[in-house]
C-alpha cells in the first residue's frame, strides 16, 4: 500500500487512506475548511437580516402571497444556494491543491492552498457554476413530480417520509454528478487541462464508483444529524439546570454550526482527490488470436 504502483483502488482502501489523511491533518484541513465555513455563516445570517428588513419596509410580506413575492424569494434563493455551491467548490479546490501538492503528513500553509486555487479561479467557478445548475435542474425534475404525487398523501405531512421519498432520487442524482468531482483536483494538478478535459477525464476515470459517493454522502448526512441531535441533547441539558443565558447561547450556536461545517464536509473532497491521484487505467487484456479451425 506504500508503494503507489502496488495501491488498488478498492472500496476499503479509498476510505482507509481517506481518514487516514483526514486525521493527520486534521487542524490543517479545519483551517482551509473554516473561512468558507465563515463565509457561509454571514451570508445565511445577513440573508435573515435582510429578508426581515425587507418585510418590516413592506418589500416583501411575511407570508408570499401573490407570484411576485415569490418570484423573488425563488430568484434569493437561487442566488445564496449558487454562492455556497461555488464557495465549497473554491474551498474543495484549495483542500485538494494542499493534499496533491504537499508531502507527507503535514499540511502546507495555509496561503499556499488558496492562492493555487486563485490561480485557476475561473475554470473552478465555470466547474462550479455548471454542476451546480445540473443539480439543481435535477433537483427541480425529480422534486415537482414526487411532490405533486404525494402532495394530497398523508406521506406528505410526515417530515421522515417525506425526507425518504424525496432523499433517495435526489442521492441517486448526486452519486451521478459525483462523477465529475474529479474535475477539481485535476486542475490544481495540471494547470493546463482546459474546463472540458478535466470534466471529460473525471467521469471516465470514475466509473462505477456511483454507489460509492452515494454511500458516502449518505453516511456523511448521517453523522451531521447525529451530531445536531447531540448538540440539541447538551444544549436542552444545559438550559434546564440554568448553566445557559441567551447570549450565550447565540454565539455557541454560532461556534457549533460553522465548526459542525467545516469538520463534516472535507473527507468527500479528500477522497475526490485522493482518487485522483492514485486513479490508474485499467491493465489492457492481452491479445489472444482466435483458434483455427
Amino acid at each position: 500500500m506504500n508503494d503507489p504502483s502496488e495501491r488498488v483502488l478498492t472500496w476499503n482502501y479509498l476510505l482507509t487512506e481517506t481518514y487516514r489523511i483526514y486525521w493527520e491533518r486534521f487542524w490543517g484541513v479545519f483551517r482551509i475548511a473554516l473561512l468558507p465555513a465563515v463565509i457561509g455563516y454571514i451570508l445565511t445570517h445577513g440573508r435573515r437580516l435582510a429578508i426581515r428588513a425587507a418585510i418590516h419596509l413592506h418589500w416583501l410580506k411575511p407570508f408570499p402571497s401573490n407570484a411576485s413575492d415569490w418570484a423573488i424569494l425563488t430568484v434569493l434563493a437561487l442566488a445564496e444556494s449558487c454562492f455556497f455551491w461555488i464557495l465549497s467548490t473554491f474551498f474543495f479546490a484549495a483542500l485538494a491543491s494542499d493534499i496533491l501538492n504537499t508531502s507527507g503528513d503535514q499540511p502546507g500553509p495555509l496561503a499556499d492552498a488558496y492562492s493555487t486555487a486563485r490561480k485557476r479561479l475561473e475554470a473552478v467557478i465555470a466547474i462550479g457554476l455548471l454542476t451546480w445548475a445540473a443539480f439543481f435542474l435535477g433537483r427541480g425534475i425529480i422534486g415537482l413530480p414526487i411532490t405533486v404525487a404525494f402532495s394530497r398523501s398523508s406521506w406528505f405531512m410526515n417530515y421522515w417520509a417525506l425526507t425518504l421519498v424525496l432523499g433517495i432520487p435526489l442521492l441517486m442524482l448526486a452519486g451521478i454528478l459525483a462523477r465529475f468531482g474529479l474535475a477539481i483536483p485535476e486542475l490544481m494538478q495540471d494547470p493546463a487541462v482546459s474546463v472540458r478535459q478535466a470534466l471529460r477525464n473525471s467521469f471516465k476515470k470514475t466509473e462505477d464508483w456511483e454507489l460509492f459517493f452515494m454511500t458516502f454522502l449518505a453516511k456523511s448526512a448521517a453523522i451531521g444529524l447525529l451530531l445536531y441531535w447531540l448538540y440539541g441533547l447538551a444544549i436542552g441539558f444545559l438550559w434546564q439546570y440554568g448553566w445557559l443565558n441567551d447570549q450565550a447561547s447565540v454565539w455557541i450556536d454560532r461556534t457549533v454550526y460553522i465548526s459542525l461545517a467545516a469538520v463534516l464536509e472535507p473527507p468527500l473532497f479528500i477522497a475526490f482527490a485522493i482518487l485522483c491521484r492514485d486513479w490508474k487505467p485499467a491493465p489492457e487484456e492481452p491479445y489472444a488470436p482466435p483458434p483455427i479451425g
